[in-house]
């Protein structure tokens, strides 16, 4: 897991699904709302995906052609085991909601924190500015994100201005284990 910087539209609310219990009301301050769980996003639009989807059909399928092609001829042995047509099993197609919208730059203005490779889901409201993400993490009597609690305004600055991209954690001999966030914000290159 890790966790970054996204820019997203003023009026943007991830998408939720209905659930019991939300795992994470109790561990970090921002969840979803009560009775809800944030729907997993992935970090590419759906157009992407399905053309990418698409594009390895057409290759699959020509390499098949062109590998059965000297068995047409007699130059070589057919296959034993003939795996055409391609069945849903082989590789699904993308679904619709499961990926983020398509959003034109010019209507990305606003800030939001999220949780990157297992879920994509976010971590923080949405923020008009990097100060007021700044303002709302440091806020926080919470933890914004694994091992952030008590983490001063001036760390989450630097947090953001290296980039606002951090894994999960780092281990080193001088620190031992200590959250990406806090690592990214320390003091020094």
């Amino acid at each position: 897991m890790s966790v970054t910087l996204r820019r997203v539209p003023p009026n943007w609310q991830h998408p939720t699904e209905m659930c019991h219990a939300n795992r994470y009301d109790s561990q970090l301050a921002y969840s979803a709302p009560v009775g809800h769980k944030w729907r997993p996003l992935l970090d590419k639009d759906w157009a992407t995906a399905e053309r990418a989807w698409w594009w390895d059909r057409i290759r699959s399928a020509a390499a098949r052609a062109l590998w059965y092609l000297p068995s047409l001829f007699g130059w070589i042995e057919p296959p034993s085991v003939v795996r055409y047509p391609w069945t849903p099993e082989d590789q699904p197609r993308p679904h619709f909601w499961d990926y983020r919208p398509r959003w034109r730059s010019r209507e990305r203005t606003h800030y939001q924190l999220y949780e990157d490779v297992s879920e994509g889901t976010p971590i923080s409201p949405v923020c008009a500015s990097i100060a007021d993400l700044v303002d709302w993490c440091a806020a926080q009597t919470a933890e914004v994100w694994v091992g952030t609690r008590g983490m001063m305004r001036a760390e989450w600055q630097r947090f953001f201005e290296r980039g606002g991209w951090a894994m999960s954690g780092v281990f080193t001999p001088e620190t031992g284990f200590v959250s990406g966030v806090k690592y990214m914000a320390r003091d020094g290159s």
